[in-house]
């Protein structure tokens, strides 16, 4: 299992109807591209004070890299992430990505 997870480091100000149009449009994956299992989204919290740069962020959950890869090609996230990267501080310097391949937990 892959967890994609992406941070954005917004413009201020931030234009909403961009940034729902393209979670919109991400999260509709899920059932499109084979393997992607879920897709949640929201405002990072930053609770530990360590990512204030990032102001939102989205987990892309895939059963592996082929899903993964399909995800990123699919017109509908090619079109997402050119809404993604207007919104950005400095387009694709305003967007971290790690992805994590997750094992399962240990009982």
């Amino acid at each position: 299992m892959i967890q994609h997870c992406v941070l954005l480091s917004l413009k201020d100000p931030v234009n909403p109807a961009y940034l729902d149009k393209a979670m919109g449009l991400i999260s509709g994956l899920v059932g499109k591209v084979p393997g992607l299992i879920d897709v949640c989204h929201g405002p990072n919290r930053d609770f530990e004070n360590l990512s204030s740069k990032y102001q939102y962020g989205l987990l892309v959950t895939a059963t592996g890299r082929e899903a993964l890869e399909a995800y990123g090609v699919h017109p509908d996230h090619v079109t997402a992430s050119g809404f993604i990267l207007q919104l950005c501080e400095g387009g694709i310097d305003g967007v971290f990505v790690a992805d994590i391949e997750c094992s399962p937990a240990q009982g």
